[in-house]
């Protein structure tokens, strides 16, 4: 899934993990990659399947941001 327009700042945008091998924030932190080259976050489970945040760095995201269940 490709994200352009992620608020991290918003009370409304979140990524659910329900049903993947992420678990809590430490997972996603384990499992995030990020690219200057195009400005982008990319977390990615156990089984290949990606998040692609557009324009946000790993030190904009929290917790609250995701959801588990």
């Amino acid at each position: 899934m490709v994200v352009q327009d992620f608020n991290t700042g918003g009370v409304n945008d979140f990524v659910s993990f329900a049903g993947t091998s992420l678990h809590s924030f430490a997972d996603v932190q384990a499992a995030e990659f990020y690219d200057t080259r195009i400005n982008t976050t990319i977390i990615t489970d156990a089984a290949g399947s990606a998040v692609w945040l557009i324009g946000v760095a790993p030190a904009q995201l929290d917790a609250s941001m995701f959801k588990f269940a």
